[in-house]
């Protein structure tokens, strides 16, 4: 970030996976990062994986901040290029959570529904033998699920009756459209609560992005404009299509419940970071912020035909 730049401090707050990186497509994630650099945005991701998996990609651009965990983690990036855990915010986490009790209950629903299984690192065999090669997390407890949609669901609810103290996180496998990944984290944790925090303890503004059932309620709740990608998962796209059509031309743009727009990308287009690129040069959000972008690229082409 620059010194001195006199504007408020601006960010994109972005998942990872098929939203600002998808393998086939970095060359656009390269653009959008060098956009973001360009014209002094912060970058956040605000992802399902853990900061390590965050860490360990080496064709990743580094962000300012790590969101990991589905919004259970935040590691932040100091002048020297080093990662350190906030732990404020781990502290108002540790207050609401009482993993031991709630792993208990959740080993009772597994025995009695053969639909979901504890993911490796949760299975109770693999923790006690230390056979497992990512240990478990703090703030997080993560199932497998299948079925459809339907069984899905029923499974978040025998979760939500049974289990206090916990909230209950569905998002459907990116690979496998029959699996879906639930996690139960803090009841004060989550992908827009940490986007909140940031915000007030940053003193940012910005823009958030996903596209898969753990980004929902970042991109509905977070109090900023939003971009659900094209290519989501078309459960996660039937609940933002709910939202009334917010003025203007585009059928694709929805208005939230904060008074604030959420694009919807075009299958096949708007995939990732290409879908981005493509709706932030809009001006849906903010006319003045689309220009610079708009400048940005067309600077960017000029170097790369040369």
């Amino acid at each position: 970030r620059r010194e001195g730049a006199g504007l408020s401090p601006v960010a994109l707050f972005t998942d990872i996976d098929n939203t600002f990186y998808r393998k086939g497509q970095v060359e656009a994630t390269h653009k959008l990062e060098c956009v973001l650099l360009d014209n002094d945005w912060g970058l956040t991701y605000v992802t399902g994986r853990d900061f390590q998996m965050v860490d360990e990609q080496t064709d990743l651009p580094k962000a300012d901040v790590v969101v990991g965990a589905v919004g259970t983690e935040i590691y932040v990036r100091s002048k020297d290029g080093k990662y350190a855990m906030d732990e404020e915010y781990r502290k108002l986490l540790l207050g609401t959570w009482d993993r031991g009790e709630v792993y208990k209950i959740s080993q009772e629903i597994v025995a009695f529904n053969p639909s979901i299984v504890f993911q490796e690192r949760d299975v109770p065999e693999a923790n006690e033998s230390g056979k497992t090669n990512h240990p478990p997390q703090e703030f997080k407890i993560s199932f497998n699920v299948f079925g459809d949609n339907k069984a899905a669901q029923s499974m978040v609810d025998i979760m939500n009756n049974k289990i206090r103290g916990a909230r209950v996180i569905l998002s459907q496998d990116i690979h496998d459209p029959q699996r879906w990944n639930i996690d139960l984290l803090p009841v004060h944790a989550g992908k827009e609560l940490a986007v909140r925090y940031l915000s007030e303890k940053l003193g940012v503004r910005g823009v958030v992005s996903g596209d898969s059932g753990n980004d929902l309620t970042m991109l509905t709740d977070s109090r900023y404009p939003a971009i659900l990608v094209g290519g989501s998962h078309e459960h996660v796209k039937g609940e933002i299509m709910q939202f009334i059509p917010a003025p203007g031309p585009s059928m694709q743009t929805r208005e939230l419940v904060t008074g604030h727009k959420i694009i919807i990308g075009e299958d096949g287009i708007d995939t990732a970071a290409k879908g981005l690129l493509n709706n932030l040069q809009k001006g849906d959000f903010n006319p003045e912020d689309a220009k610079w972008f708009v400048r940005s690229l067309y600077e960017l082409s000029r170097q790369e035909d040369k």
